[in-house]
């Protein structure tokens, strides 16, 4: 269940994309729910592992990453309770 805190909080973060992607620029405001985690490389072993908050643009479909302390604690504690539950049993990359 979500906290009043959870179901308020939003941040504004803009499209740049990570890696050999760029983004679209486009200036966003998200909510927890539009924050999930990725990991990299995808096919190291699970303890080699970086795991990263990510959104994915709605309007270019690029993915950029946000820096943890970017997030409050209980944001980032809902979205690693989202991953762990996501990949429980699971031993493909995510």
């Amino acid at each position: 269940m979500k906290t009043a805190f959870e179901k308020n909080w939003t941040t504004i973060q803009r499209c740049v994309g990570k890696g050999n992607y760029q983004g679209c620029g486009k200036t966003l405001l998200l909510s927890a729910d539009d924050i999930f985690i990725c990991t990299f490389p995808p096919n190291a072993q699970e303890e080699e592992k970086a795991l990263l908050y990510t959104f994915r643009c709605p309007n270019c479909g690029v993915f950029t990453h946000i820096s943890q302390w970017h997030l409050p604690k209980m944001v980032r504690r809902r979205v690693m309770q989202k991953y762990l539950s996501r990949t429980a049993g699971n031993n493909e990359a995510v």
